[in-house]
């Protein structure tokens, strides 16, 4: 099935978003929920009338998982070429696969399952694809105590995919808070992108895209 009908065949109406919890140590957990409004073929109802259409798509986890494994499965080089795992499940990845990042800043996303990380989904070709979490300026405020240390960031956040062919793609951006804590017990992290809003384009048809994005957890940031 290529992308374009894998995206239209999750087409219902939703939010787009990022939520995260901490499951595996090191890693925020990622929860992705989007919406993506396209443009579909003109309807005629009778002689006089034009109707024009859009559809409303939900993008969730599953669906970007069984976009990004394809391209590691059929264009990567080792460590990669053990594609379909056993049991393979999400076009490769282990059943109960999930996205992740290290925190907001690094942005890159990896693949876990269990207790290990099985895919760094930047580790691929440049030309593969893309898929990230950007910043652009940012500004702070906080503490430093001698037994903590709080910084909560403002910033602009972008939520990129592009695929190995171009053809499907999308870019959001939204107002960005990030809050980062370092304690002798271990550090943590939450964030939240609102007002996101972005385009993209599925199949050569043209898209808009909008929601927010939480995350939150602990890791080892920096």
């Amino acid at each position: 099935m290529n992308k374009y009908k894998l995206l239209v065949a999750v087409a219902v109406a939703g939010l787009f978003g990022l939520s995260a919890r901490a499951s595996i140590s090191g890693f925020d957990s990622v929860n992705i929920k989007c919406t993506i409004l396209m443009q579909t073929n003109d309807t005629y109802p009778n002689a006089n009338t034009t109707k024009f259409n859009v559809t409303k798509m939900k993008v969730t986890n599953k669906d970007i998982l069984n976009l990004i494994a394809p391209e590691f499965a059929t264009n990567s080089p080792s460590p990669y070429t053990n594609f379909p795992f056993s049991p393979p499940a999400l076009n490769g990845f282990p059943p109960g696969s999930k996205l992740v990042v290290d925190n907001f800043f690094d942005g890159e996303f990896y693949v876990v399952s269990g207790t290990n990380v099985i895919l760094h989904v930047q580790t691929g070709p440049e030309d593969l694809f893309v898929l990230y979490l950007e910043y652009s300026n940012n500004v702070y405020t906080g503490s430093d105590t001698a037994s903590k240390e709080t910084k909560n960031y403002t910033t602009i956040g972008e939520f990129k995919y592009v695929d190995g062919t171009d053809a499907n793609n999308f870019d959001v951006y939204g107002l960005t808070t990030v809050k980062d804590t370092f304690k002798a017990s271990g550090e943590s992290e939450s964030f939240k992108m609102t007002g996101l809003a972005g385009d993209g384009s599925f199949g050569g048809t043209n898209a808009v895209v909008s929601g927010t994005v939480k995350g939150s957890g602990k890791n080892n940031m920096y």
